[in-house]
């Protein structure tokens, strides 16, 4: 396998410093912290454990599934009783923290190393996993919101299902032509107290030609002209256009809506696929139902990324660690 098929589907992965737990007088024991969606499929996780354990029969790699937030807390809370996992999924927002805190390891010298891998990944994403100029782990995937429909609407207004709209503008008079309301509604996005709601924002923001903070990162920048449009659009879509449905002021969450049949568009990560996934549908049916595409700009377009990296923590089995990781 490729290191880029290998990149492919990553997660954040981290050894933390106290990691103890799998010393005994049996195997060794790498024990994991994970998300656990990612363990609803064979790869990363279980292929690399296959694969790792047959060449170290020594070794066992053990995983645990966890939330988001909880992720976070019991690492913090694991490491802090000597007890930490040797990998564990990390979202980048936590990096100073945990580097201040002593918990992951400079691989800098590891990963400079190793050129083939370093240049399979994109400069922008290698800089992620970075602090103050040192490298504390390794990127491995990247969460793109996309934009996703619904094609059996545009079957039965004889539109063409697999064009995407051009502009957010247009979105919302083809959402607002082909909505049915209350059965269905035309457009999907949160409106919610939480950051879900922030973070779809955000593509309309950047599309805009707009920034969250300065580039110095000590003030705030969104409260500018690329803002008033990103949020001219939102208001729009719920007072103007009115496709946005009443679940948006309550869930974050599309998929049911998306599977009920009760909305058109959505801005989501490869909407609905995890579902399409569970119900055993074929690529074919799944390109068939659903149609997908890059976020339409308001202004100008640029990618969103929601970014994960691997990080290691320097504990007695960092090189057996890093093995298995690299099989990932």
């Amino acid at each position: 396998m490729s290191i880029q098929r290998k990149l492919l589907i990553g997660v954040i992965i981290v050894a933390v410093v106290f990691g103890l737990s799998g010393i005994s007088m049996g195997k060794i024991k790498i024990s994991c912290f994970v998300r656990s969606y990612t363990l609803n499929q064979e790869s990363p996780w279980y292929s690399a454990k296959k694969i790792f354990e047959k060449q170290h029969p020594e070794v066992e790699v053990t995983y645990e599934g966890l939330g988001y937030d909880e992720s976070r807390e019991k690492t913090l809370i694991s490491v802090a009783a000597g007890r930490g996992p040797d990998i564990v999924q990390l979202d980048y927002i936590w990096l100073g923290e945990y580097v201040r805190g002593g918990i992951l390891v400079d691989v800098t010298d590891w990963l400079n190393a190793d050129k083939k891998l370093k240049e399979d990944i994109l400069p922008q994403f290698l800089k992620s996993s970075s602090w103050n100029g040192r490298y504390y782990g390794l990127w491995l995937n990247t969460d793109v919101r996309i934009l996703g429909w619904q094609k059996d609407p545009f079957r039965k207004a004889g539109l063409d299902p697999n064009k995407a709209p051009e502009t957010y503008e247009e979105l919302a008079e083809i959402a607002a032509k082909l909505q049915n309301p209350p059965k269905l509604y035309g457009y999907f996005f949160p409106l919610i107290s939480g950051e879900a709601t922030c973070e779809r924002w955000y593509s309309l923001l950047f599309s805009a030609g707009g920034r969250i903070f300065t580039p110095d990162y000590k003030h705030a920048a969104f409260a500018s002209e690329a803002g008033i449009k990103a949020l001219k659009f939102y208001v729009d879509a719920v007072n103007k256009y009115k496709i946005v449905p009443p679940d948006a002021w309550e869930s974050e969450e599309v998929d049911p809506l998306l599977w009920n049949k009760r909305i058109i568009y959505a801005f989501d990560a490869n909407p609905w696929a995890e579902g399409a996934y569970q119900a055993g549908w074929t690529k074919e049916k799944y390109d068939y139902e659903f149609g997908r595409s890059l976020l339409p700009p308001i202004r100008r377009w640029e990618k969103s990324y929601y970014l994960r990296w691997i990080y290691y923590g320097n504990n007695s089995r960092f090189e057996t660690s890093k093995t298995c990781l690299g099989i990932s």
